[in-house]
């Protein structure tokens, strides 16, 4: 047994390969323990079966090799389709890759295993020679990751939010990010989607609505890391340098975030929510609100690698815990008032962004597609039409408008002081845009977001239509606290998915 156990590195490390190199490349995005769960799976499918098919062949080495062949061409069958369904978009008048994908990788298996069954006369000496490729790989990843210009590492770059006087009766403050959540008048432009009707509400319970709001950054971790410390990311930008393209400075930034550490400072507690998303996840938070079932972004993105989306489904397919997550949230919002104040909730909902699960009542959404975070030019003309994805946003969107009124119902009924609830978006729709070309990208419709304050049920002093999320908590704190930070220029930048911090400013062409 010892020395077949030899046969076990390469059946081990090859499965997992992948699993490691996706964690890494992400790093800055990913959990250490989102590994556990796949790396314990593939580590023990490994083992069974490659002792299953030694003993049944009566050749350990043979069992290990099989095993890798089936590992290998399991944990990549998604890159494979995802190449393939590049190559069948003009010609295949929407043929499933599934359809060629899953013949070609049983054929390719069953021709391997033919091979080291029947063929190979020395399996051992292949086996060993797997083993150092496969230690070999882990050495080349090793030393890549010391020589990454990324680094694994990131500082904040928020502002001190120094106050005045802290009253000794402090609201409630309910941060809540509809993301992709555009204005109405863009709504109305681009979409024919009429909605007046949720503005009109949102007014009549005292919330002051910014009509000409535009969002700072393009892209969800930026928008976030500036509205969260109150400051511009020129800083960040620079000294990331215009190449970087990794997010870990705004992950930190968004994690250590000025709006919080203020807030608990005066004894506020922090409430935050499973979101789907790695950057916005506080596990540490003092409630963190997440729903039975669970799977993270990064294990999403893993199971789309492997055939797993062609048996998942029901209450087990990611489509239905995302829909799951994001009732789950809005429910259990409405019900955090009962929490002894003074609390700050915050609370990033995956939504009217795609994927659309939600039909204009609520009904489930039927999905052919994997499951993806995709929106813009990879959602657009690959998986929907453009009037397929204008459509569905419409209807997520109603039906996210009627949670969200019952939500803020909920929220406003409850006794004790008003609250500060702040709804908003961290960017517009994407049917228009580009994540690599300014060019290509239409800003119009990306930048005007939905910015809603309730200020207690009072007039909020102060706000102006073209207020951004930058200012956000600037004008609020200003009036809660006595903050004394002045209100900045409002400005708006696009940068591309690869390159984040490479900042273009399109102020002026929102005009």
């Amino acid at each position: 047994m010892k020395g077949n156990a030899r046969h076990l590195i390469h059946p081990i490390l090859s499965g997992n390969f992948p699993i490691v190199f996706l964690f890494l490349g992400n790093y800055d995005r990913v959990q250490a323990q989102d590994l556990f769960i796949p790396v314990t799976l593939v580590s023990l499918t490994a083992i069974g079966m490659a002792f299953g098919l030694g003993r049944a062949l009566k050749d350990f080495s043979r069992g290990a090799i099989i095993t890798t062949l089936f590992l290998i061409l399991f944990m990549s069958y998604g890159h494979f389709y995802e190449a393939l369904k590049t190559l069948l978009l003009d010609s295949s008048g929407g043929l499933n890759p599934d359809l060629a994908v899953m013949p070609l990788s049983l054929l390719v298996f069953a021709a391997g295993a033919f091979w080291c069954t029947r063929r190979k006369k020395s399996p051992a000496a292949l086996s060993q020679a797997f083993n150092v490729f496969a230690v070999s790989l882990y050495i080349v990843l090793a030393g890549h990751l010391v020589l990454s210009e990324k680094g694994l590492s990131g500082q904040g770059g928020g502002t001190q939010l120094a106050t005045g006087d802290i009253p000794s009766e402090r609201p409630d403050i309910y941060y809540i990010i509809m993301d992709g959540y555009g204005r109405q008048d863009v709504l109305e432009e681009y979409f024919s989607f009429d909605n007046s009707t949720f503005i009109q509400y949102l007014r009549s319970k005292g919330f002051f609505v910014g009509d000409k709001s535009a969002a700072n950054y393009c892209q969800t971790s930026l928008s976030l890391a500036s509205s969260l410390n109150s400051v511009y990311l020129d800083e960040v930008a620079k000294a990331a340098g215009p190449d970087s393209s990794g997010t870990a400075p705004l992950t930190a930034m968004i994690r250590q975030n000025s709006v919080l550490a203020f807030l608990k400072g005066i004894g506020y507690r922090f409430v935050s929510f499973s979101t789907g998303s790695f950057a916005t996840e506080f596990p540490t938070a003092d409630l963190y609100i997440r729903p039975g079932r669970f799977i993270s972004e990064f294990q999403n993105v893993l199971i789309n690698t492997t055939p797993l989306p062609l048996v998942l489904g029901g209450s087990l397919g990611p489509h239905s815990q995302h829909r799951h997550r994001i009732l789950s949230n809005l429910k259990r919002l409405g019900r955090l008032p009962a929490i002894p104040q003074p609390k700050f909730v915050f609370c990033h909902l995956l939504c009217p962004h795609p994927p659309f699960v939600f039909g204009s009542k609520g009904e489930e959404v039927s999905y052919d597609a994997r499951f993806s975070l995709d929106d813009a030019q990879l959602l657009v003309g690959v998986e929907m039409t453009l009037q397929e994805y204008r459509t569905r946003y419409s209807d997520q969107t109603t039906f996210m408008n009627q949670k969200l009124t019952e939500a803020v119902e909920a929220i406003l009924s409850a006794p004790g002081p008003r609250p500060v609830i702040i709804i908003q978006g961290d960017h517009g729709p994407g049917s228009k845009l580009d994540l690599e070309s300014l060019e290509n990208s239409d800003v119009r419709e990306r930048m005007p977001v939905l910015n809603a304050i309730y200020f207690q049920g009072e007039k909020l002093e102060d706000a102006y239509d073209t207020i951004s999320p930058v200012n956000t908590f600037r004008l609020v704190f200003k009036h809660l606290f006595g903050s004394p930070l002045p209100l900045l220029d409002d400005r708006s930048y696009y940068s591309t998915a690869s390159r984040p911090l490479k900042l273009h400013e399109v102020t002026e062409r929102l005009k």
